[in-house]
């Protein structure tokens, strides 16, 4: 039995039969209009202004060379989201851009926030907001293989010890900045009864067991700790390695709490 629609499908001609037959049947039949949605004709919610200046209990992350790359103004595009009132917003010291243009970039960034009353936390060190996270100078690229641990390297380890110390110095005054990050630092712990004057008064950074890729000890502790006041104890979760207790001694435990 012959079956014509079969041999024409097996066509080598098929392809080009099958397109001009496509462009006849659009231009020959119009379109039927879009099927429409329950939801299309319903009108739209008008939001409420808020005229209340408090800062939102939420806070955000600005990176000037984001804004950069996506066509904006770094200038502009900080000023509206200093307009936005959020709680706090997290900037960072690229090491690499203030080795090579100084700080003139950070302080603007950190004059504006003082001049309009925004809360900042500085991110300070190697890493910083967005990839490739670590912004080493070129000069300081540390000579390890992939997966190495580049604290090994005693001249990097002595640098960014040093970029550390000169941009908390810089800023320490700044009324607005509210904190300073230490990203892969342990858990730091801070005497502030004078707010004025913070100290560290401990920390605990158990490096990545032997055999172990760096950053897998306790140093990724990104939680918020809870505290055993009786029995003078720190609870954090490491964001790698798990659940950590540490009891405070060496009479640094505040008299009275």
């Amino acid at each position: 039995m012959r079956i014509p629609w079969f041999q024409f499908m097996a066509s080598p001609r098929r392809p080009a039969v099958l397109l001009v037959v496509s462009l006849l049947v659009s231009f020959t039949f119009p379109m039927p209009d879009p099927m429409p949605l329950p939801w299309a004709k319903l009108p739209p919610a008008n939001a409420a202004v808020v005229s209340d200046p408090a800062p939102v209990q939420v806070g955000t992350s600005f990176s000037p060379n984001h804004a950069t790359y996506l066509g904006l103004d770094w200038k502009e595009s900080y000023r509206r989201l200093e307009a936005m009132h959020f709680k706090v917003i997290r900037l960072s010291a690229y090491w690499d851009q203030v080795d090579v243009q100084g700080y003139d970039q950070l302080d603007w960034l950190l004059n504006e926030s003082r001049a309009s009353g925004q809360p900042v936390v500085l991110s300070v060190g190697m890493k910083g907001l967005g990839w490739p996270e670590f912004y080493i100078p070129r000069r300081l690229q540390p000579k390890t293989e992939d997966g190495g641990d580049v604290s090994q390297d005693g001249l990097l380890r002595a640098a960014v010890l040093d970029f550390v110390q000169e941009a908390v110095t810089r800023y320490r005054d700044n009324p607005e900045l509210v904190a300073c990050s230490f990203i892969m630092s342990g858990e730091r712990i801070f005497d502030i009864r004078d707010p004025l004057h913070p100290r560290e008064v401990a920390y605990f950074n158990m490096p990545a067991p032997p055999g172990t890729l760096p950053g897998t000890g306790a140093a990724f502790a990104m939680s918020q700790a809870a505290w055993d006041l009786g029995r003078h104890e720190l609870w954090y979760s490491d964001g790698t390695s798990g659940l950590y207790v540490i009891k405070i001694g060496g009479g640094q435990w505040p008299a009275g709490l």
